[in-house]
């Protein structure tokens, strides 16, 4: 399997995700990284999980929305995407800046 091969599997796989749960994993996503950059990764997954947790409980107790399990789930992921992503960030400037510090 070729890189373009792989490209297009990923492409694909993100189109087939309903639009509600690309908010929800964005919405994971964000609140973990503005959250992480003032308090730290720990707390910033946490309210990440939270928030998640508080917007489904909002749906269910005032029926504005479906509470969706799988909505939760899309908004945790994204947190740890964020997490993934930071943690590579962070490897990577270590790996080719700091070693010419």
């Amino acid at each position: 399997m070729n890189i373009k091969q792989i490209k297009e599997k990923v492409w694909g796989f993100i189109k087939n995700i309903p639009a509600d749960k690309k908010k929800h994993l964005i919405a994971g996503f964000i609140v973990c990284a503005i959250v992480s950059m003032f308090f730290g990764y720990i707390i910033g997954f946490i309210l990440a999980l939270v928030a998640a947790a508080g917007k489904e409980a909002y749906d269910y107790f005032t029926k504005k929305g479906t509470p969706e399990l799988a909505d939760f789930i899309y908004s945790a992921v994204g947190a740890v995407c964020f997490l993934i992503v930071s943690a590579l960030i962070t490897l990577l400037f270590y790996a080719f800046v700091m070693r010419f510090i």
